[in-house]
């Protein structure tokens, strides 16, 4: 069993390393962003909100000084009422905000989320001289040259859609926090190895959009996003992670919090994306391995087998050894990349070896839960909603609630965040 377990180990660890190196040769090639002559299209940034986002107020200051000549944003909400709109009319009042309008979405379909119901509804009534279509998530809040990184990759004509670095720096000690934090610097190698789009920072080319009939799929889905490369690689087009776009949040979060949040990223994965058995099964090995090596070690050592039992300790803490390497690696890379952003931190993430010694099994657990999660579960609450789902096509919302409503007459807010979960 034991050389079964340092077998299985070592070629994962294998595994993960090749992923590493080949995400530091990809963000090697950064550049800072060019000035783009021959390439600048009209764009339209959509934001939909559900809540008032700790960062929302920032973001909208933020997209209204974006360094790109010709652009709007539109702010969606689903109700005319929601706490998000207050918040827009405090910063509309106080800043210039010319190119920024606020839309509610007019209808509410039950077979979607509402975030992709808005985005549908939205984006089929856009202006038709806008050429890209950016989304943003409200708990971003872009650096001013956010807009022209993201337009960049879509200089190149077989590019039909970019995204940005989701990267968490949070300011806590939170444990959530920090087991966020270091869940997301290993997915985001994943997602540039298996080019699975995250929304919160995503530019598509509206032809190619049309093209592979998106708004149709958000018509009936449950998440926006994963399913933009597989949808536009049928089409031959290609989807790329820019490589100087680095967006950082500062946000804390409990760990339930996070866990919900981790198996929803997976859920997302597993609805629209074709590398979902491989995602999962680097879940499964990332919390059985290195649980199984300690498990057997204490039986050994229980039993008065004790030269196998420290080899099995060896074996854990030499896997955890390699993680925390791993991690520091994917740490300096995307320190590399940010360093044309001004306003960013260019040292790597304080978060010291001890520390990680702690983190680095609670993370693996809850990586190992939330992908169970996501493989057996078909029903999540977000925002304040229950959908039901049977695969990526079938999606029943039980019933459209305004979040208004939900703050105002049981508050669920996340202690932690302040916000929605």
């Amino acid at each position: 069993m034991i050389w079964l377990l340092t077998a299985g180990l070592a070629t994962f660890m294998a595994v993960q390393w090749i992923l590493v190196r080949r995400f530091e040769k990809y963000v090697a090639h950064n550049k800072a962003p060019d000035e783009i002559a021959a390439f600048q299209p009209a764009v339209a940034v959509v934001l939909c909100a559900r809540g008032a986002d700790p960062h929302l107020e920032a973001c909208l200051i933020a997209l209204a000084q974006q360094d790109w000549p010709d652009y709007r944003v539109v702010f969606v909400t689903d109700h005319a009422q929601d706490p998000a709109v207050e918040v827009f009319h405090s910063v509309q009042k106080a800043k210039a905000m010319d190119r920024i309008e606020h839309w509610v979405a007019g209808e509410h379909g039950l077979d979607r989320s509402l975030k992709c119901n808005s985005l549908a509804w939205a984006c089929e009534r856009l202006d038709s001289r806008h050429d890209v279509i950016a989304l943003i998530d409200a708990d971003v809040v872009p650096e001013s040259q956010w807009l022209r990184r993201l337009m960049s990759p879509l200089s190149e004509p077989s590019v039909a859609a970019s995204f940005g670095m989701r990267w968490f720096e949070p300011l806590s000690p939170r444990i959530g926090s920090q087991v966020r934090a270091i869940w997301n610097a290993a997915a985001i190698v994943q997602m540039q190895a298996y080019s699975i789009a995250w929304g919160g920072s995503l530019a598509i080319r509206r032809q190619a959009l049309e093209k592979c009939g998106l708004l149709d799929r958000w018509r009936r889905s449950l998440f926006e996003d994963v399913m933009i490369a597989p949808l536009l690689a049928k089409e031959g087009l290609a989807t790329r992670m820019c490589r100087d776009l680095v967006v950082v949040s500062q946000e804390s979060t409990i760990l339930a919090s996070a866990a919900r949040w981790m198996t929803r990223q997976l859920l997302d994965v597993k609805l629209y994306h074709p590398s979902w058995p491989l995602v999962f099964l680097h879940g499964l090995l990332t919390g059985i391995l290195p649980s199984a090596v300690l498990v057997l070690g204490i039986v050994y050592f229980l039993v008065g087998r004790w030269g196998l039992g420290a080899l099995c300790l060896v074996l854990f803490f030499g896997f955890q050894a390699l993680n925390i390497a791993l991690l520091r690696r994917i740490e300096k890379s995307v320190s590399a990349a940010r360093q044309f952003d001004s306003a960013a931190d260019h040292g790597p993430t304080n978060r010291g070896d001890w520390f990680m010694w702690m983190l680095l099994p609670i993370t693996q657990m809850t990586h190992l839960a939330a992908a169970i999660g996501a493989a057996i579960k078909r029903r999540i609450t977000w925002r304040g909603v229950a959908y039901e789902f049977r695969g990526g096509q079938i999606v029943r919302l039980r019933e459209y609630i305004p979040l208004s409503t939900i703050v105002g007459s049981n508050p669920s807010t996340d202690p932690a965040t302040h916000s929605i979960d």
